[in-house]
């Protein structure tokens, strides 16, 4: 999980989840804390959880994965979060 460190964005109290697509996570260097912070710069949400998935699991698509993480991304959201409901 990443927050953002401009002021004005962080004042937006929004939040997303972003799913690294498999096999991308070297790629992107997405472990690298300034891959982090241009991902969440280039999304423009105050706060990202960035999820890489795990190679010994079996998806069929998307909504799958979303309805796995539904519960622990939505302990992560602040009370204060404005786009809450469609994360």
């Amino acid at each position: 999980m990443r927050d953002a460190e401009n002021d004005i964005v962080f004042a937006q109290k929004t939040m997303c989840c972003f799913v690294v697509p498999l096999g991308c996570e070297r790629e992107m260097d997405i472990l690298n804390p300034e891959k982090q912070l241009r991902l969440l710069e280039m999304i423009g949400t105050t706060r990202v959880v960035i999820v890489v998935l795990g190679r010994g699991h079996q998806y069929e698509n998307l909504d799958q994965i979303k309805q796995e993480l539904n519960p622990g991304v939505l302990s992560l959201i602040p009370a204060d979060c404005s786009n809450a409901s469609s994360i």
